[in-house]
């Protein structure tokens, strides 16, 4: 969550009125071909990653905005290091998890012990807020957001990348942003983790609002109880939380049209599908956005209204939220771990079984 919707609480009942134009969309989506280098992907080596499919909304006003903020980072880091397993993993098994990582004040090591990574489980992590250091960053560029660099409970501070590299990882990391000016260069955005192989890797631009926001999609292979294959997707989203002023819209009314973008986007896959993510829900499951997700993914389990924003003593918000389409006999269930490791969220954890 970027740092100033600390003061989100103050304000949700006020500057709603002026909001005339929510209902339009901008949903339209189209893919590009030749993209810019902010918008290509490489592999920590510099070899050739696995293809990345690229969709942006093609509104003309937000592009120029969007090819402005895409200048400011890198490139995506595609890593696949598990080999495929011999036997795939049973859907029972695998741990689908969400965390806003806070730009490394999350400590993702461990986590990926409390879920089990370190005991052999499959797991499959949507990271937001996850960042990258280093020379495939730009050295200075505008628009440049200021630099978030929470300590985390370890006292080191490492980048998605490295974690991935030194857990043997799968990763798909994709910038939004620039994470401040300094030295050396960063960038943030939304990654998946996975400790089985990624295919089928989509980067999602969102209209823009108040920042550049890309959401990742990938594919990982399971079998259910009858031994049945399936590619199970996964989608990692961050949200903006703010709306873009200069358009007339106040509060949640640019995050339904990042929502109603990113949901025309995902739409039409026949594969079982997780949405997950920091949606930056000041209103819980009362705003708009998520309603609209939880209608087009009607599997997703009744909510909790887990806190998992804390604000002040028992009070906070619930901005994090995972989505489920699910074929006929699948079950998800949704939980929210006890610890923050650091980050200023908690993470979400979906497991998956047959009835």
């Amino acid at each position: 969550m970027y740092r100033s919707a600390v003061v989100a609480a103050a304000v949700l009942a006020g500057a709603c009125a002026g909001a005339v134009r929510a209902g339009r969309a901008d949903t339209h989506v189209g893919t590009f071909a030749r993209p810019a280098a902010c918008r290509s992907a490489t592999t920590p080596d510099g070899s050739t990653p696995a293809p990345v499919h690229w969709i942006q909304a093609e509104a003309a006003d937000d592009r120029l905005r969007l090819d402005d903020w895409c200048r400011a980072v890198g490139p995506a880091i595609v890593v696949d290091t598990p080999a495929v397993p011999a036997r795939l993993p049973r859907l029972e098994d695998v741990a689908v998890v969400s965390w806003n990582v806070d730009v490394g004040g999350g400590d993702l090591d461990a986590l990926l012990d409390r879920v089990g990574v370190d005991r052999g489980r499959p797991v499959v992590i949507l990271v937001q807020e996850a960042y990258r250091a280093g020379a495939l960053v730009p050295p200075l560029a505008e628009p440049a957001p200021g630099r978030i660099a929470p300590s985390p409970p370890s006292g080191t501070r490492r980048s998605v990348i490295e974690t991935a590299g030194r857990r043997g990882l799968s990763v798909f990391y994709v910038p939004s942003m620039r994470n401040g000016r300094g030295d050396p260069p960063e960038d943030r955005g939304n990654a998946i983790l996975s400790t089985l192989p990624l295919s089928d890797l989509t980067a999602i631009e969102l209209p823009f609002e108040h920042q550049r926001r890309v959401a990742v999609a990938a594919s990982v292979r399971v079998a259910d109880a009858d031994g049945h294959v399936s590619a199970l997707r996964v989608v990692s989203a961050h949200l903006d939380v703010q709306a873009s002023w200069r358009r007339g819209r106040f509060l949640w009314f640019g995050r339904i049209r990042q929502a109603r973008a990113l949901l025309a986007a995902v739409a039409g896959t026949p594969d079982p599908e997780i949405l997950g993510g920091d949606f930056n829900t000041w209103l819980g499951d009362g705003e708009p956005a998520v309603r609209e997700a939880r209608s087009r993914f009607p599997q997703t389990p009744p909510s909790d209204a887990h806190v998992t924003f804390p604000l002040v003593g028992p009070f906070g918000l619930h901005l994090d939220h995972l989505f489920f389409r699910l074929p006929a006999g699948w079950v998800a269930s949704v939980s929210r771990l006890g610890e923050r490791w650091g980050s200023d969220h908690y993470p979400l954890v979906a497991t998956l079984n047959t009835r």
